[in-house]
């Protein structure tokens, strides 16, 4: 293993262990000495799961990983450019708006609406519903 994967190993080992939000990309790559773009660090989470080292689930907005030798599995992350919006629109949902009326208080098409309320659903799974 290079010492930029056993990096990226370790840091993600740390976060599944505390059950924590997995390392976004940019996270990972600040770890990393002489490495500045956020895909090398991409690069190397999908080596450590070629290599059969963690299991990672993705979706559209987050990620979650599993790794493989101790079954301890991270929270998803949720990119830091829409959390603000996630929180707004839940907040008007939980208040009993639908999200067409969601939409239109944050000012917003109804079809991003839709797009935020499917993250939410992805991280948050049966708790969101």
């Amino acid at each position: 293993m290079t010492e930029a994967e056993q990096i990226v190993m370790d840091a993600l080992t740390r976060a599944a262990a505390s059950r924590g939000p997995c390392p976004s990309n940019v996270d990972l790559c600040s770890m990393l000495p002489g490495f500045a773009a956020p895909r090398a660090a991409s690069d190397i989470v999908e080596r450590l799961e070629a290599r059969g080292l963690i299991i990672v689930e993705r979706t559209r907005s987050s990620r979650r990983v599993m790794i493989v030798a101790t079954g301890d599995s991270t929270s998803a992350h949720i990119r830091k450019d829409g959390v603000k919006s996630l929180y707004t629109l839940s907040g008007h949902v939980s208040e009993g708006c639908t999200l067409t009326e969601a939409a239109r208080r944050m000012g917003i098409s109804p079809q991003r609406a839709s797009q935020l309320w499917r993250r939410i659903l992805d991280v948050m799974g049966e708790q969101a519903r």
